[in-house]
């Protein structure tokens, strides 16, 4: 999911300060995002070779999202700036990726903070199990 906050960002700055297409934004993010934003959207780049919009190209791809393992909510919200991408002018598209930017921060907080928790339960899970096992072998 931090990949493709970063996309967005690099999106929103090549359209809204750049004036910039979609195709050469699409040629930036793919050399210069890791992770799975950078093949996601390489991958729509190689679509839009073929001749299909950016609309087409992303819809054709949208289901392999999941095998990228992002959730409903993510692919909602990557969707969701998909289809205002290269409909509206620059600057509600920047005003779209920084709305989508901060709820993905919101999500990737809420992600970290239930990853904390499950760890300390995992921990105590585990040391519990630890001390049944020393009992056990005493």
């Amino acid at each position: 999911m931090r990949s493709f906050l970063a996309a967005f960002e690099l999106m929103r700055a090549e359209i809204v300060f750049r004036q910039s297409e979609i195709a050469p934004v699409l040629e930036t993010i793919a050399r210069d995002c890791s992770g799975a934003a950078g093949k996601f959207y390489g991958l729509v780049r190689d679509k839009m070779h073929t001749g299909m919009t950016f609309g087409t190209a992303y819809l054709s791809l949208a289901p392999s999202l999941y095998e990228l393992g992002l959730t409903e909510r993510d692919v909602d919200l990557i969707s969701e700036v998909a289809r205002a991408t290269g409909r509206f002018d620059a600057m509600t598209q920047g005003e779209l990726f920084c709305g989508a930017a901060a709820r993905m921060t919101e999500e990737i907080s809420a992600c970290a903070a239930e990853c904390a928790q499950k760890g300390r339960v995992y921990r105590a899970v585990g040391i519990t199990a630890g001390v049944m096992l020393a009992l056990v072998s005493i």
